[in-house]
């Protein structure tokens, strides 16, 4: 099983914007869900989800902890931040 796409979705929850991402799978409606809502900056946190797409496609998503060492590594120049509200 391999990741095969990642979608961001930004939803109207009504007192602040949710934030969403959809992890698709090479193995047929096997799909995994994740939430990455910011207080107020969904636009960015999105963008950033969209840009680690491109490191992840391929990778096996049962390897989460490698998967966020790697994006960790090739994002984080100071603790916190956007990064790793998308993570």
């Amino acid at each position: 099983m391999r990741i095969t796409r990642v979608k961001t979705y930004i939803v109207d929850g009504g007192f602040r914007p949710w934030t969403f991402v959809k992890i698709e799978t090479s193995d047929p409606g096997l799909v995994g869900w994740g939430d990455c809502t910011d207080w107020g900056s969904p636009g960015p946190v999105a963008a950033t989800v969209e840009r680690y797409a491109e490191r992840i496609i391929g990778k096996d998503p049962m390897a989460s902890e490698a998967i966020w060492w790697e994006l960790s590594a090739f994002s984080v120049r100071h603790t916190g931040g956007i990064a790793y509200k998308a993570m």
